[in-house]
């Protein structure tokens, strides 16, 4: 029933790509007290099946490795060994170790939405106002630094938010429930896309913003910034500048300013292997160019 529901929730927010653009954003469910189902690394959510696009990991471990290892490769070699050996696929997502953390259900999505008031200065602000609940996290690197500035913040709280909104990357929900995590999930976007007024449909997304330069998210240095025609002309670098045009837009129709991130982020997000591997995955696979 889990992974049933997994899945259903995967292809739900995997086919909206003003929620996830290419290989982007990421799902998973505690299925009992040792097992977790987490989108594998570089398949997409749309494409998840029951036998598909997922692996099977041991995650209370995780939760020890984040408190006991100070090295990112080590780290990451280290849940690399707690992949099941009958697990659908062996690349579990960069983003595994803060799902370790979350309640049952866990949505990670690169949200339009939710990525307009991450990547401004007054988002934040404007965060406090719409979502008192809600956890607001700094930007870091993401994977392990990330899981590692999650933990050092929930130290604040008595109970893991439900909402929580990552700088210049995304937004997470976590419920017990499959149905809920969805509703919150759709709950949090609605009330965004009110408060600006956002319309359906396909809005204007003339801005003055070059997207090689100036740096929104992640996801759009591993796209839209390499130097490998294949990757930028890939339908998830297509995804990317739209999702990048439409933020910078509303950005600008309302008056907000950019929080880009610094020059070198760029380059390290390039570096790291796990981004390496997203960008082999589209050089192998021509459903996604």
């Amino acid at each position: 029933m889990e992974i049933k529901n997994l899945v259903s929730i995967s292809q739900q927010i995997g086919t909206n790509y003003q929620y996830v653009q290419g290989g982007g954003g990421n799902t998973s469910v505690k299925i009992n007290n040792y097992t977790m189902a987490i989108k594998a690394s570089g398949s997409l959510l749309k494409n998840m099946s029951l036998t598909h696009g997922y692996c099977l990991i041991q995650y209370p471990k995780i939760k020890e490795l984040l408190t006991s290892t100070v090295d990112e490769k080590s780290f990451n070699s280290k849940v690399q060994k707690l992949v099941y050996p009958n697990s659908p696929s062996n690349n579990p997502s960069i983003e595994t170790s803060f799902h370790a953390i979350g309640e049952k259900y866990v949505i990670h999505s690169h949200s339009i939405y939710a990525n307009i008031l991450n990547c401004t200065k007054e988002g934040q602000n404007i965060i406090k106002n719409l979502f008192p609940e809600a956890m607001s996290l700094p930007y870091h690197d993401v994977g392990f630094n990330l899981a590692l500035a999650l933990i050092n913040k929930l130290k604040q709280y008595k109970t893991i938010p439900n909402i929580i909104f990552l700088q210049n990357h995304g937004l997470i929900v976590t419920t017990n429930s499959a149905a809920d995590t969805l509703k919150l999930h759709e709950y949090v976007n609605t009330k965004i896309k009110n408060y600006f007024n956002i319309e359906n449909g396909r809005p204007n997304t003339q801005h003055k913003y070059d997207i090689t330069q100036d740096l929104l998210f992640p996801d759009q240095a591993i796209y839209c910034c390499s130097n490998i025609a294949k990757i930028t002309e890939s339908k998830a670098a297509k995804e990317t500048q739209y999702a990048y045009d439409i933020i910078l837009s509303i950005i600008d129709k309302n008056s907000l300013t950019p929080n880009f991130l610094l020059k070198t982020a760029k380059e390290k997000l390039l570096s790291m292997e796990s981004e390496k591997h997203r960008q082999q995955v589209i050089l192998n696979d021509n459903n996604q160019t």
